[in-house]
């Protein structure tokens, strides 16, 4: 999980806000490889297309479930991830 914050904002506001926010975390300590072998990831094919060339800047995501800071395999994903 990312929290991110823009503009003036205080970190210790945001940090204190996160904190009261997100107590009722899931604490399960069910790994990546767990839930791959649960539920594989399922590749659909599809692709979404929206051209605008009125907007100079363009930004999108690309989201997965993938497994908290403290799993063994978090290292891992986040070396995936850099590549």
């Amino acid at each position: 999980m990312v929290i991110a914050a823009s503009g003036v904002v205080k970190h210790e506001d945001l940090v204190e806000q996160v904190e009261k926010l997100f107590v009722k975390l899931s604490t399960d300590p069910t790994t990546a490889s767990e839930l791959v072998a649960k539920e594989p990831a399922f590749f659909s094919g599809s692709e979404v297309r929206i051209i605008d060339d009125d907007a100079p800047f363009r930004q999108f995501a690309v989201a997965f479930n993938g497994a908290s800071s403290r799993d063994p395999d978090s290292i891992a994903l986040m070396v995936g991830m850099s590549a």
